[in-house]
């Protein structure tokens, strides 16, 4: 029993090898990516487009200032379902501001500026994609 599952197992890591070295280039390259608009109007309904990412998993929106990544940020309270095919809509009201926390019950609101660009992550179950738009008038 333990020699058929040796066996089994180098069999089936064989044909991972094989499998992955015959996958093209253009898509093991192709990750998960987000496209959205060039720029955003705070109160306004958005629509990103996500690719690449696991069929059948919920996808998660964070927003932030690209100037001030690890201060501050605002979560899409939505999750939105990948597509069989791996791709995503991401359809939400740009929030009005993003909140500035010093600690977890000290947080401000901050509106967003005209012109300040805004880095979209988009994450699901060990993937992630960004892209970056900014705020219109």
């Amino acid at each position: 029993m333990p020699e058929e599952l040796a066996r089994f197992s180098a069999g089936v890591l064989i044909w991972l090898t094989v499998t992955a070295a015959a996958v093209p280039a253009s898509r093991a390259d192709s990750g998960p990516h987000v496209r959205g608009p060039a720029s955003v109007i705070p109160g306004r309904i958005v629509v990103f487009r996500a690719h690449g990412f696991r069929a059948g998993s919920l996808l998660e929106v964070a927003l932030f200032p690209a100037d001030k990544p690890s201060c501050c940020a605002i979560r899409i309270a939505s999750s939105f379902p990948v597509s069989g095919f791996g791709d995503a809509v991401l359809t939400f009201r740009m929030p009005l501001y993003y909140r500035r926390c010093r600690s977890a019950r000290h947080c401000r609101k901050i509106p967003w500026n005209p012109r300040e660009q805004v880095v979209v992550s988009v994450f699901g179950y060990l993937q992630q994609a960004t892209t970056i738009t900014s705020v219109g008038r």
